[in-house]
């Protein structure tokens, strides 16, 4: 994990009533993936907070607001649901940055997330997605586990994708 995402991490679960530290714990679910690519070029490509759009064919429009307690992103999917985030973390020096998300059809509350990008060599690179979450609604943590699952694969593999061919 990396110390400023932990920083911002920590502040924000304070700050979020009855959101136990996830620090305590692993993540509810990562994924990651290698890919043959620098990560500084990743990072590059896919490091910006409303990127989405590049490698996620399951979000059909990102749109980043600043407002006066943050930068927030709304990101529309194909099937027309929507997800408000809010940044709670951004480190190029990192590679990384952390949101929550504030509303969205997702059974899942207290919902934050870390995507980073580390160097495995000079020519290679992981990006990993990692999410803590309470669910919600009566959803089951398997059934948010693999929708989440089905989710992070989806966009690692549009990266690989985009990097690969």
């Amino acid at each position: 994990m990396k110390r400023e995402f932990a920083i911002a991490l920590g502040l924000a679960a304070s700050a979020t009533a009855g959101f136990a530290d996830p620090f305590m714990t692993p993540p509810t679910v990562t994924r990651e993936v290698v890919l043959p690519t620098p990560a500084a070029q990743v990072w590059s490509e896919f490091g910006q907070f409303c990127s989405l759009t590049k490698w996620q064919d399951l979000v059909a429009s990102c749109e980043v607001t600043q407002k006066a307690d943050g930068i927030y992103r709304t990101a529309v999917m194909t099937d027309d649901s929507a997800y408000v985030e809010r940044l709670i973390h951004y480190s190029d020096d990192s590679m990384s940055f952390g949101y929550s998300m504030l509303s969205g059809p997702a059974p899942v509350s207290d919902y934050i997330a870390l995507f980073d990008v580390d160097a495995v060599d000079e020519t290679s690179s992981v990006v990993r997605i990692s999410a803590w979450y309470s669910v919600s609604d009566g959803a089951t943590h398997e059934v948010v586990d693999a929708i989440l699952t089905d989710l992070f694969d989806n966009g690692l593999r549009g990266m690989t994708d985009l990097l690969t061919n």
